[in-house]
């Protein structure tokens, strides 16, 4: 669980930056242009993210994205030794469904699993 606002922030801004490592399909079509997300559901090339972290970050979203199919975005991350667990929500601003959170265990997806509420275990 995050401790505060600020790692929130922090946690927020790293999956971003790991989503763009492993192909997130956002792209500026011209200067000052909206970011468009034109990847398909569950689409990302998880081979393509450069880390564990990046690649646990694109598997969870490819999983969810499957189990659910809407579009999804990271609302939380936590790495604790070889367990990365991603908590993540509906891209879609008014969607209240669609939750899901995911662990991954040595590189390899353990669980996933759609939740209204809460999120990785405390381990």
């Amino acid at each position: 669980m995050m401790k505060s606002p600020t790692s929130l922030c922090m946690a927020l801004a790293a999956a971003a930056v790991l989503l763009g490592a492993c192909g997130g399909g956002q792209r500026d079509e011209s200067a000052g242009a909206d970011v468009r997300d034109d990847t398909p559901i569950a689409g990302r090339d998880c081979r393509r993210a450069e880390g564990d972290s990046a690649q646990a970050v694109c598997t969870a979203l490819n999983e969810i994205e499957r189990m659910s199919n809407r579009k999804a975005q990271v609302s939380a991350y936590q790495r604790r030794g070889d367990t990365t667990c991603v908590e993540t929500s509906p891209k879609v601003q008014d969607a209240t469904d669609g939750g899901g959170v995911v662990e991954i265990v040595r590189g390899r997806l353990a669980t996933a699993e759609m939740v209204d509420s809460g999120g990785c275990r405390k381990f």
